[in-house]
């Protein structure tokens, strides 16, 4: 940062993007983005008390009919986070961070590692797509990875607050856009990548690029790699990192960290652990072996850390659920049928879910799925060929339409189903069918919004939860059957 800059931002106490809300020395930050450009609403940002403007000059004149302090900087996004890394005095070099990557398993990983150092007496805190804060009093937030201004100032304010540890989820979009550029991490974990975001990166091939360089970027710290993933195979080969500093994880393949003699009882997965020639009993509570690896993720970044098996086997048997991740709805009653809410929006994640439920035996497996509008549309056929496989009848609904009409993006579902499905638009309804429609001993799986309380309709977030809607569902029912 040069010396002219860093005079101009030391005269203020605030960065922020928002032209509404803004404290009494605040500097406004104005850049062209995804749907919006910032710079339009430079005028709305100084009749709301900006003291300062900070903007992005490429292809913009300034209007000198604003009279307030200002500011230029090229490509201002992609060098934000090194701008409020110095600003807010670089927390993110104070405080201990783990990035965790992949496709699928984020949330779960970042969840479940901030739980175990939370039982391993560390002060943690956690950044991700459900929200940011401590396991227990967290703040809900609209993306994955925060934009750099916001990350920075979380950060920041987890440094006052003393958190030693933070867990964070790091999105590819999060990467290219650089939101995360200037953070100081110390571990970064990489647990697979399959189809997903192909709307914005183009390909399979520019996705898995974007994760790469993530993982490559670092000359120090560690690494932890799931190896069974053909990408994570190729980020752990090219890594520059010593090989004490890189750890693998797999099931299927030698590693280590190797998961082995898996069972599955009830709700709980009991498997041995294979590191360093010994061989430790674990049981932790969760299904399925995308949560095996989920839980090898986690292992290996408090190895990492410098923890000791036994007592990160300890933390594992006491983990909770994640909101939204394979949650089951409680009901009282014996004669209801089993309800789990699960956030799986691509093919791999719909998939593991429907194998993990199969674990548990049931009668049926009533699927209630959309898809997202305004996303990549080629996901809808190969969601569709999964559910062919792995669900016994589907109720199509719709998930976040966005700007699309959700009757065709269920047409774009259905045209690729040979499963017994009906077509039921409004999400309630069809909730409500799925679980009147089920017995005692069928299971109805709600997937795509997991803990998500709105549905993204038009531009505007309507308040809407599965969660919700599915216990209201289920007294209903209890109440007809008793």
């Amino acid at each position: 940062m040069n010396n002219e800059l860093q005079k101009f931002l030391d005269q203020f106490d605030n960065l922020t993007t928002s032209s509404i809300n803004l404290n009494k020395s605040s500097i406004f930050v104005a850049y062209p983005g995804e749907k919006n450009d910032g710079r339009d609403f430079i005028f709305q940002a100084a009749q709301n008390g900006a003291k300062a403007i900070l903007y992005d000059p490429i292809n913009y004149e300034w209007n000198e009919d604003c009279d307030l302090p200002h500011f230029a900087v090229d490509n201002l996004q992609n060098n934000l986070s090194y701008i409020a890394d110095q600003f807010y005095k670089y927390p993110s070099k104070k405080i201990h961070i783990t990035g965790v990557t992949g496709t699928n398993g984020k949330t779960s990983c970042v969840f479940w590692l901030t739980q175990c150092l939370s039982l391993l007496k560390s002060n943690a805190a956690f950044i991700g797509t459900i929200g940011y804060g401590k396991l227990r009093n967290f703040s809900k937030s609209l993306n994955t990875t925060p934009n750099a201004l916001i990350t920075q100032l979380i950060l920041h304010e987890f440094y006052k607050a003393e958190i030693e540890n933070v867990a964070m989820e790091v999105s590819s979009h999060g990467v290219a856009q650089g939101r995360v550029a200037a953070i100081n991490f110390d571990v970064k974990l990489f647990t697979n990548l399959t189809r997903d975001h192909l709307d914005y990166h183009g390909s399979i091939e520019s996705y898995a690029k974007v994760k790469t360089s993530f993982m490559l970027s670092s000359s120090k710290g560690r690494v932890v790699i799931n190896i069974d993933d053909d990408l994570g195979r190729l980020i752990y080969k090219e890594s520059k990192l010593a090989l004490t500093r890189k750890i693998s994880y797999a099931i299927d393949c030698d590693a280590d960290i190797k998961a082995i003699n898996i069972n599955y009882i009830n709700q709980f997965s009991e498997f041995d652990l294979l590191f360093c020639n010994e061989t430790y009993h674990i049981k932790a509570p969760v299904i399925g072996k995308f949560n095996i690896y989920n839980i090898l993720g986690v292992i290996g970044c408090l190895i990492s850390m410098g923890y000791k098996i036994p007592e990160i086997i300890k933390s594992i048997k006491n983990l909770s659920p994640v909101p939204g991740r394979v949650e089951f709805i409680t009901n009282k009653s014996k004669n209801m049928p089993s309800v789990v809410i699960d956030y799986a929006h691509t093919p791999d994640a719909l998939k593991n879910i429907l194998l993990s439920l199969k674990i548990l035996k049931p009668k049926r497996i009533i699927l209630v799925f959309g898809c997202g509008g305004n996303r990549d549309r080629g996901k809808r056929e190969d969601m569709a060929r999964v559910v062919n496989n792995f669900a016994d009848f589907v109720i199509v609904t719709s998930d976040n339409p966005r700007d699309e009409d959700p009757i065709q993006i269920m047409k774009d579902i259905t045209q690729h189903l040979e499963v017994n499905y009906v077509n039921i638009e409004d999400r309630a309804d069809a909730i409500d069918y799925a679980i009147n429609k089920s017995g005692k001993n069928d299971l109805v799986l709600i997937a795509g919004k997991g803990h998500e309380e709105y549905q993204e309709i038009k531009g505007k977030r309507n308040s809407f939860s599965d969660k919700k809607i599915a216990k209201k569902c289920l007294s209903k029912k209890q109440g007809v059957k008793n």
